[in-house]
Protein backbone atom coordinates (compact mmCIF):
# COMPACT_ATOMS: atom_id res chain seq x y z
CA UNK A 1 0.00 0.00 0.00
CA UNK A 2 1.39 3.54 -0.90
CA UNK A 3 0.42 5.48 2.16
CA UNK A 4 2.33 7.88 3.85
CA UNK A 5 4.80 7.27 6.93
CA UNK A 6 5.23 4.38 9.58
CA UNK A 7 2.70 5.34 12.07
CA UNK A 8 2.72 4.39 15.99
CA UNK A 9 -0.46 2.93 16.87
CA UNK A 10 -0.52 3.05 20.71
CA UNK A 11 1.79 -0.29 21.64
CA UNK A 12 1.14 -1.77 18.41
CA UNK A 13 2.84 -0.82 15.23
CA UNK A 14 1.78 -0.26 12.46
CA UNK A 15 4.35 0.13 9.23
CA UNK A 16 2.39 2.55 6.75
CA UNK A 17 4.28 3.36 3.80
CA UNK A 18 4.98 3.49 0.00
CA UNK A 19 7.99 2.29 -1.82
CA UNK A 20 8.73 6.11 -2.61
CA UNK A 21 9.11 6.65 1.14
CA UNK A 22 10.58 3.30 2.35
CA UNK A 23 13.68 4.38 4.38
CA UNK A 24 16.98 2.39 3.84
CA UNK A 25 17.98 -0.29 5.97
CA UNK A 26 21.86 -0.28 8.02
CA UNK A 27 23.19 3.06 5.77
CA UNK A 28 24.23 0.46 2.70
CA UNK A 29 23.99 1.18 -0.98
CA UNK A 30 20.67 0.88 -2.89
CA UNK A 31 20.66 -2.14 -5.39
CA UNK A 32 19.42 -0.56 -8.55
CA UNK A 33 16.19 0.59 -8.26
CA UNK A 34 13.59 -1.24 -10.79
CA UNK A 35 11.06 0.94 -12.86
CA UNK A 36 8.94 3.28 -10.77
CA UNK A 37 5.98 2.11 -10.39
CA UNK A 38 2.92 4.33 -10.81
CA UNK A 39 1.77 6.34 -7.52
CA UNK A 40 -1.49 7.09 -6.37
CA UNK A 41 -1.05 10.81 -7.30
CA UNK A 42 -0.27 9.68 -10.84
CA UNK A 43 -3.55 7.87 -11.25
CA UNK A 44 -5.48 11.09 -10.07
CA UNK A 45 -7.07 13.53 -12.36
CA UNK A 46 -5.15 17.46 -12.22
CA UNK A 47 -8.05 18.69 -9.77
CA UNK A 48 -7.45 15.99 -7.46
CA UNK A 49 -3.27 15.89 -7.69
CA UNK A 50 -4.01 19.42 -6.04
CA UNK A 51 -5.92 18.46 -3.33
CA UNK A 52 -3.61 15.69 -2.43
CA UNK A 53 -0.21 17.53 -2.64
CA UNK A 54 -1.84 20.15 -0.60
CA UNK A 55 -3.11 17.07 1.87
CA UNK A 56 0.46 15.84 1.77
CA UNK A 57 2.10 19.39 2.71
CA UNK A 58 -0.21 19.68 5.74
CA UNK A 59 0.35 15.80 6.87
CA UNK A 60 4.09 16.09 6.65
CA UNK A 61 4.47 20.07 8.25
CA UNK A 62 1.58 19.86 10.85
CA UNK A 63 1.27 16.83 12.55
CA UNK A 64 -0.25 18.49 15.48
CA UNK A 65 -3.27 19.15 13.06
CA UNK A 66 -4.16 15.77 10.92
CA UNK A 67 -7.92 17.49 10.47
CA UNK A 68 -6.74 19.68 8.10
CA UNK A 69 -4.88 16.55 6.46
CA UNK A 70 -8.23 14.39 6.51
CA UNK A 71 -10.51 17.11 4.83
CA UNK A 72 -7.27 18.13 2.02
CA UNK A 73 -7.55 13.90 1.22
CA UNK A 74 -11.21 13.46 1.38
CA UNK A 75 -11.35 16.31 -1.14
CA UNK A 76 -9.13 14.60 -3.64
CA UNK A 77 -11.44 11.67 -3.20
CA UNK A 78 -14.73 13.00 -3.81
CA UNK A 79 -12.93 14.35 -6.89
CA UNK A 80 -11.38 10.97 -7.82
CA UNK A 81 -13.27 8.61 -6.29
CA UNK A 82 -10.07 6.47 -6.31
CA UNK A 83 -10.10 4.17 -3.63
CA UNK A 84 -6.86 4.02 -2.80
CA UNK A 85 -6.70 7.77 -1.20
CA UNK A 86 -9.23 5.82 1.64
CA UNK A 87 -5.95 4.73 2.76
CA UNK A 88 -4.37 8.09 3.57
CA UNK A 89 -7.57 9.32 5.57
CA UNK A 90 -7.76 6.39 7.46
CA UNK A 91 -3.91 7.06 8.46
CA UNK A 92 -5.24 11.27 9.46
CA UNK A 93 -8.01 9.30 11.59
CA UNK A 94 -5.26 7.29 13.50
CA UNK A 95 -3.64 10.34 14.28
CA UNK A 96 -6.93 11.58 15.81
CA UNK A 97 -6.88 8.45 17.70
CA UNK A 98 -10.42 8.24 16.03
CA UNK A 99 -9.94 4.06 15.50
CA UNK A 100 -13.54 2.98 15.23
CA UNK A 101 -13.72 5.39 11.77
CA UNK A 102 -10.36 4.70 10.67
CA UNK A 103 -11.32 0.56 10.92
CA UNK A 104 -14.40 1.71 8.99
CA UNK A 105 -12.26 3.62 6.07
CA UNK A 106 -10.29 1.00 5.59
CA UNK A 107 -13.10 -1.83 5.30
CA UNK A 108 -14.57 0.55 2.89
CA UNK A 109 -11.00 0.89 0.72
CA UNK A 110 -11.10 -3.09 0.89
CA UNK A 111 -14.46 -3.33 -0.63
CA UNK A 112 -14.15 -0.50 -3.41
CA UNK A 113 -10.91 -1.87 -4.85
CA UNK A 114 -11.42 -5.30 -4.29
CA UNK A 115 -10.72 -5.76 -8.11
CA UNK A 116 -7.14 -4.03 -8.09
CA UNK A 117 -5.70 -4.82 -4.55
CA UNK A 118 -3.37 -7.53 -4.52
CA UNK A 119 -3.71 -10.25 -1.87
CA UNK A 120 -0.56 -8.38 -0.44
CA UNK A 121 -2.55 -5.10 -0.07
CA UNK A 122 -5.53 -7.02 1.17
CA UNK A 123 -3.76 -8.66 3.77
CA UNK A 124 -1.94 -5.83 4.85
CA UNK A 125 -5.43 -4.04 5.67
CA UNK A 126 -6.76 -6.83 7.09
CA UNK A 127 -3.83 -6.44 9.42
CA UNK A 128 -3.99 -3.07 10.41
CA UNK A 129 -7.94 -3.56 11.19
CA UNK A 130 -6.94 -6.47 13.45
CA UNK A 131 -4.44 -4.35 15.23
CA UNK A 132 -7.39 -0.92 15.16
CA UNK A 133 -10.06 -3.39 16.37
CA UNK A 134 -8.43 -3.96 20.16
CA UNK A 135 -9.23 -0.51 21.05
CA UNK A 136 -13.00 -0.27 20.33
CA UNK A 137 -15.93 -1.29 21.34
CA UNK A 138 -19.51 -2.55 20.02
CA UNK A 139 -22.83 -0.93 21.29
CA UNK A 140 -26.26 -2.46 20.70
CA UNK A 141 -28.47 0.96 20.69
CA UNK A 142 -32.25 0.56 22.00
CA UNK A 143 -34.34 3.76 21.61
CA UNK A 144 -37.10 3.83 23.19
CA UNK A 145 -40.41 6.67 23.53
CA UNK A 146 -41.19 8.33 26.90
CA UNK A 147 -42.95 6.90 29.17
CA UNK A 148 -46.54 6.32 28.60
CA UNK A 149 -46.23 7.42 25.18
CA UNK A 150 -47.30 5.69 21.90
CA UNK A 151 -45.37 7.64 19.28
CA UNK A 152 -43.23 6.06 16.85
CA UNK A 153 -39.21 6.65 16.96
CA UNK A 154 -38.60 4.23 13.98
CA UNK A 155 -36.16 6.69 11.60
CA UNK A 156 -34.73 8.34 15.00
CA UNK A 157 -30.64 9.27 13.94
CA UNK A 158 -27.77 8.14 15.92
CA UNK A 159 -24.89 10.89 16.73
CA UNK A 160 -21.50 9.51 18.34
CA UNK A 161 -19.66 12.56 19.80
CA UNK A 162 -21.33 14.51 17.16
CA UNK A 163 -20.73 12.83 14.40
CA UNK A 164 -23.99 10.98 12.46
CA UNK A 165 -24.23 7.45 12.56
CA UNK A 166 -24.95 5.75 9.64
CA UNK A 167 -29.07 4.41 9.35
CA UNK A 168 -31.66 4.94 11.61
CA UNK A 169 -33.34 3.60 14.64
CA UNK A 170 -34.37 0.46 15.33
CA UNK A 171 -30.07 0.05 15.15
CA UNK A 172 -30.24 -3.66 14.17
CA UNK A 173 -26.56 -3.95 13.89
CA UNK A 174 -24.02 -3.04 16.40
CA UNK A 175 -22.42 0.08 16.23
CA UNK A 176 -18.38 0.00 16.45
CA UNK A 177 -17.42 3.01 18.53
CA UNK A 178 -13.93 3.79 20.47
CA UNK A 179 -13.14 2.43 23.25
CA UNK A 180 -13.57 5.55 25.85
CA UNK A 181 -16.14 7.82 27.35
CA UNK A 182 -18.83 8.73 24.71
CA UNK A 183 -21.58 11.29 24.66
CA UNK A 184 -24.62 9.57 22.07
CA UNK A 185 -27.06 11.39 21.40
CA UNK A 186 -30.47 10.39 19.59
CA UNK A 187 -32.62 13.00 17.37
CA UNK A 188 -35.50 12.93 15.97
CA UNK A 189 -38.80 15.93 14.40
CA UNK A 190 -41.27 16.49 16.81
CA UNK A 191 -38.80 15.06 19.98
CA UNK A 192 -36.52 16.22 22.59
CA UNK A 193 -33.01 14.96 21.75
CA UNK A 194 -32.20 11.79 24.20
CA UNK A 195 -28.04 11.54 25.28
CA UNK A 196 -26.64 9.05 26.95
CA UNK A 197 -23.48 8.99 28.25
CA UNK A 198 -21.00 5.76 27.87
CA UNK A 199 -18.08 4.11 29.12
CA UNK A 200 -17.20 1.54 26.59
CA UNK A 201 -13.93 -0.92 27.44
CA UNK A 202 -11.66 -2.19 24.88
CA UNK A 203 -12.91 -4.91 23.19
CA UNK A 204 -16.18 -4.92 24.97
CA UNK A 205 -18.99 -6.20 22.83
CA UNK A 206 -22.51 -5.48 22.19
CA UNK A 207 -23.02 -3.53 25.29
CA UNK A 208 -26.55 -2.38 25.68
CA UNK A 209 -27.37 1.61 25.64
CA UNK A 210 -30.72 2.29 26.06
CA UNK A 211 -31.62 5.93 24.91
CA UNK A 212 -35.59 7.49 25.52
CA UNK A 213 -37.21 10.07 23.34
CA UNK A 214 -39.43 12.65 25.20
CA UNK A 215 -41.81 13.76 22.44
CA UNK A 216 -42.75 17.77 22.33
CA UNK A 217 -45.94 18.05 24.14
CA UNK A 218 -47.96 21.14 22.08
CA UNK A 219 -51.06 22.57 23.61
CA UNK A 220 -53.95 21.05 21.83
CA UNK A 221 -56.97 22.62 20.91
CA UNK A 222 -60.97 20.59 20.54
CA UNK A 223 -62.67 20.39 16.88
CA UNK A 224 -66.21 19.38 16.68
CA UNK A 225 -66.83 18.36 13.19
CA UNK A 226 -70.83 18.58 11.94
CA UNK A 227 -71.49 16.42 8.36
CA UNK A 228 -74.27 17.61 6.22
CA UNK A 229 -75.91 15.18 3.38
CA UNK A 230 -75.99 11.61 4.69
CA UNK A 231 -77.26 10.42 7.66
CA UNK A 232 -74.08 9.64 8.83
CA UNK A 233 -70.66 9.63 7.90
CA UNK A 234 -66.82 8.60 8.46
CA UNK A 235 -64.32 11.35 9.86
CA UNK A 236 -60.95 11.31 9.29
CA UNK A 237 -58.73 13.87 10.93
CA UNK A 238 -55.13 14.24 9.10
CA UNK A 239 -55.98 10.84 7.96
CA UNK A 240 -56.59 9.10 11.21
CA UNK A 241 -60.33 8.00 11.66
CA UNK A 242 -62.57 10.09 14.67
CA UNK A 243 -65.50 8.50 14.03
CA UNK A 244 -68.88 8.91 12.79
CA UNK A 245 -70.56 12.23 12.65
CA UNK A 246 -73.94 13.75 11.43
CA UNK A 247 -75.58 17.35 11.14
CA UNK A 248 -76.96 17.14 14.81
CA UNK A 249 -73.82 14.58 16.41
CA UNK A 250 -70.71 16.09 15.73
CA UNK A 251 -67.50 14.06 15.65
CA UNK A 252 -65.08 15.69 18.76
CA UNK A 253 -61.30 15.05 17.92
CA UNK A 254 -58.45 16.62 20.06
CA UNK A 255 -55.31 18.38 17.50
CA UNK A 256 -52.56 20.51 18.50
CA UNK A 257 -53.34 24.09 18.72
CA UNK A 258 -52.07 26.62 16.30
CA UNK A 259 -51.19 23.84 13.99
CA UNK A 260 -53.01 22.91 10.30
CA UNK A 261 -55.15 20.25 10.39
CA UNK A 262 -56.94 18.54 7.31
CA UNK A 263 -60.75 17.24 8.19
CA UNK A 264 -62.23 15.18 5.76
CA UNK A 265 -65.97 13.04 6.02
CA UNK A 266 -67.21 10.08 3.67
CA UNK A 267 -70.22 8.17 2.99
CA UNK A 268 -71.74 5.83 0.59
CA UNK A 269 -73.22 7.27 -2.73
CA UNK A 270 -71.88 11.08 -1.30
CA UNK A 271 -68.80 12.61 -2.60
CA UNK A 272 -66.54 13.31 0.01
CA UNK A 273 -65.57 16.24 1.58
CA UNK A 274 -62.34 17.87 3.19
CA UNK A 275 -61.22 20.96 4.53
CA UNK A 276 -57.57 22.19 6.01
CA UNK A 277 -57.41 24.92 8.36
CA UNK A 278 -55.19 26.08 10.56
CA UNK A 279 -56.95 25.46 14.35
CA UNK A 280 -55.68 29.04 15.79
CA UNK A 281 -58.04 28.77 19.17
CA UNK A 282 -57.85 26.83 22.10
CA UNK A 283 -61.74 27.11 22.48
CA UNK A 284 -63.66 24.36 20.90
CA UNK A 285 -63.86 24.78 17.25
CA UNK A 286 -67.10 23.96 15.19
CA UNK A 287 -66.21 22.68 11.96
CA UNK A 288 -68.72 21.84 9.04
CA UNK A 289 -68.66 19.58 6.04
CA UNK A 290 -70.91 19.10 3.48
CA UNK A 291 -70.94 15.78 1.48
CA UNK A 292 -72.99 16.04 -2.02
CA UNK A 293 -74.65 13.33 -3.28
CA UNK A 294 -73.75 10.97 -6.10
CA UNK A 295 -76.74 10.69 -8.10
CA UNK A 296 -78.49 12.07 -11.57
CA UNK A 297 -82.16 12.37 -12.80
CA UNK A 298 -83.43 9.56 -14.87
CA UNK A 299 -86.84 9.41 -17.21
CA UNK A 300 -88.00 6.13 -18.85
CA UNK A 301 -90.62 6.04 -20.80
CA UNK A 302 -91.87 2.57 -21.90
CA UNK A 303 -94.49 1.54 -24.05
CA UNK A 304 -97.09 0.08 -24.05
CA UNK A 305 -98.12 2.80 -21.91
CA UNK A 306 -99.22 -0.20 -18.97
CA UNK A 307 -95.97 -1.81 -18.76
CA UNK A 308 -94.94 -2.17 -15.58
CA UNK A 309 -91.58 -0.55 -14.87
CA UNK A 310 -89.16 -2.19 -12.13
CA UNK A 311 -85.69 -0.78 -10.93
CA UNK A 312 -83.39 -3.40 -9.07
CA UNK A 313 -86.11 -5.33 -8.06
CA UNK A 314 -88.83 -3.02 -7.06
CA UNK A 315 -91.81 -1.96 -9.52
CA UNK A 316 -92.36 1.48 -9.52
CA UNK A 317 -94.18 2.78 -12.08
CA UNK A 318 -96.27 1.63 -15.16
CA UNK A 319 -95.52 3.26 -18.80
CA UNK A 320 -93.55 6.65 -17.26
CA UNK A 321 -91.04 7.61 -14.31
CA UNK A 322 -88.76 10.04 -13.34
CA UNK A 323 -86.86 10.03 -10.74
CA UNK A 324 -83.49 10.35 -9.14
CA UNK A 325 -80.94 7.15 -8.82
CA UNK A 326 -77.33 7.51 -7.35
CA UNK A 327 -74.55 7.73 -9.61
CA UNK A 328 -71.95 5.88 -7.88
CA UNK A 329 -73.12 2.46 -9.55
CA UNK A 330 -75.20 0.82 -12.53
CA UNK A 331 -78.72 -0.10 -11.90
CA UNK A 332 -80.92 -2.72 -13.17
CA UNK A 333 -84.13 -1.80 -15.20
CA UNK A 334 -86.73 -4.17 -16.33
CA UNK A 335 -89.91 -3.52 -18.40
CA UNK A 336 -92.53 -6.21 -18.89
CA UNK A 337 -95.96 -6.73 -19.80
CA UNK A 338 -98.18 -10.05 -20.56
CA UNK A 339 -97.73 -11.28 -24.07
CA UNK A 340 -94.82 -9.21 -24.13
CA UNK A 341 -90.60 -9.97 -24.93
CA UNK A 342 -89.52 -8.93 -21.19
CA UNK A 343 -87.17 -6.02 -21.54
CA UNK A 344 -83.68 -5.86 -18.75
CA UNK A 345 -81.34 -3.57 -18.82
CA UNK A 346 -78.39 -2.21 -16.20
CA UNK A 347 -78.16 1.47 -16.63
CA UNK A 348 -76.09 4.27 -15.22
CA UNK A 349 -76.61 8.04 -14.63
CA UNK A 350 -73.80 10.63 -14.24
CA UNK A 351 -74.13 12.77 -11.50
CA UNK A 352 -76.02 16.14 -11.32
CA UNK A 353 -76.96 14.96 -15.10
CA UNK A 354 -80.96 14.05 -16.40
CA UNK A 355 -80.91 10.69 -18.42
CA UNK A 356 -84.16 9.80 -21.12
CA UNK A 357 -84.86 6.37 -21.67
CA UNK A 358 -87.08 5.33 -23.82
CA UNK A 359 -88.04 1.52 -24.37
CA UNK A 360 -91.07 -0.55 -26.56
CA UNK A 361 -91.79 -3.63 -25.49
CA UNK A 362 -91.90 -6.44 -28.70
CA UNK A 363 -95.14 -8.38 -29.00
CA UNK A 364 -93.89 -12.06 -27.89
CA UNK A 365 -94.56 -13.95 -31.76
CA UNK A 366 -93.84 -17.26 -30.19
CA UNK A 367 -97.29 -17.31 -28.31
CA UNK A 368 -99.06 -15.61 -31.05
CA UNK A 369 -98.07 -18.09 -33.71
CA UNK A 370 -98.99 -20.94 -31.04
CA UNK A 371 -102.45 -19.50 -30.78
CA UNK A 372 -102.43 -18.83 -34.68
CA UNK A 373 -102.01 -22.38 -35.37
CA UNK A 374 -104.57 -23.81 -32.86
CA UNK A 375 -107.06 -21.66 -34.49
CA UNK A 376 -106.25 -22.41 -38.08
CA UNK A 377 -106.17 -26.32 -37.26
CA UNK A 378 -109.71 -26.19 -35.38
CA UNK A 379 -111.43 -24.50 -38.61
CA UNK A 380 -109.27 -27.04 -41.04
CA UNK A 381 -110.63 -30.01 -38.62
CA UNK A 382 -114.39 -28.81 -38.97
CA UNK A 383 -114.33 -28.25 -42.95
CA UNK A 384 -112.79 -31.19 -43.10
CA UNK A 385 -115.62 -32.95 -41.28
CA UNK A 386 -118.40 -30.74 -43.22
CA UNK A 387 -116.99 -31.51 -46.29
CA UNK A 388 -117.11 -35.20 -45.74
CA UNK A 389 -120.53 -34.93 -45.29
CA UNK A 390 -121.15 -32.87 -48.32
CA UNK A 391 -119.03 -34.30 -50.91
CA UNK A 392 -119.22 -37.96 -49.93
CA UNK A 393 -120.51 -40.43 -51.95
CA UNK A 394 -123.62 -42.95 -50.05
CA UNK A 395 -123.67 -46.46 -50.11
CA UNK A 396 -126.63 -47.67 -49.40
CA UNK A 397 -125.06 -50.81 -47.85
CA UNK A 398 -122.78 -48.28 -45.60
CA UNK A 399 -125.58 -47.58 -42.81
CA UNK A 400 -126.14 -50.74 -40.90
CA UNK A 401 -128.24 -49.24 -37.81
CA UNK A 402 -132.12 -50.30 -37.65
CA UNK A 403 -132.91 -47.03 -39.83
CA UNK A 404 -133.41 -47.17 -43.42
CA UNK A 405 -132.77 -44.28 -45.98
CA UNK A 406 -135.51 -42.11 -47.43
CA UNK A 407 -136.43 -42.25 -50.51
CA UNK A 408 -134.20 -43.42 -53.59
CA UNK A 409 -130.33 -43.18 -52.76
CA UNK A 410 -128.36 -42.39 -56.13
CA UNK A 411 -125.49 -44.25 -56.78
CA UNK A 412 -123.79 -41.99 -59.68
Amino acid sequence: MRLLRTVSLLCACVALSNSAFAQQKGGKTPTPAAPAKKTIRDSLPASAQQAWDRAMTLYNTSPSNPEAAEAAFKEAYGISKNPMVLGNIALCQIDQKRYALAVKTLERQKLEALNTLSKEDVADIDRRIGVLIKYTATLRIDVQPGPGSNATVDGAKLYVEGEEFPGTAPFTTPVLVDAKKLILTVKKDGFKDGTATVEAAAGQQDKKVSIVLEQFRKDTSKVAVKVSGPPSAVVEVDGKECGPASASAPCTAEVTYGDSHTFRARASGYSDGSKTQVISTRDLTTLALSLVPLEGRVVIDALPGDAAISIDGKPIATGRWEGVLSSSGGHQLRISKPGYTEHNVEIQVATGKTRTIQISLNQDRGKATIYAVLGAAAIIAGSAVAGGFLFQKLDPTYVNGTFKPRGTVPTD
